[in-house]
């Protein structure tokens, strides 16, 4: 997730924000954590830890922007960049991964 007071933070709030219009996949701290703590029970393998939801910035900026009381009139969007694509967690999730944030919006309440 987008940490508070960090630099794309700030870029939202100084109205210089640059996204991309490529899939984003978010995962919230606490999921990252509780992700960390699993691996080590976890049979060997490739794990994407994400959110159940991948958007494209169009669709998560102005959502973030609204939670900053930010304008999400004065985001740049650039082009789409062919590695960002959407990734799934099944294989996560069918070894025993819960969430607690199951989508970016949930992880961007109450900022």
């Amino acid at each position: 997730m987008v940490p508070k007071n960090g630099d794309i933070h700030q870029q939202f709030l100084d109205g210089t924000a640059k996204v991309s219009h490529g899939i984003t996949n978010f995962i919230h701290i606490q999921d990252a954590v509780a992700a960390a703590i699993l691996a080590i029970s976890l049979p060997t393998g490739i794990y994407n830890i994400v959110d159940d939801e991948p958007a494209c910035g169009p669709i998560w900026a102005p959502y973030y922007a609204k939670q900053l009381n930010g304008d999400s009139n004065t985001i740049s969007y650039l082009s789409k960049n062919p590695w960002e694509r959407a990734v799934s967690n099944a294989v996560y999730k069918q070894n025993g991964g819960k969430l607690a944030f199951n989508s970016w919006r949930e992880g961007m309440k109450d900022l």
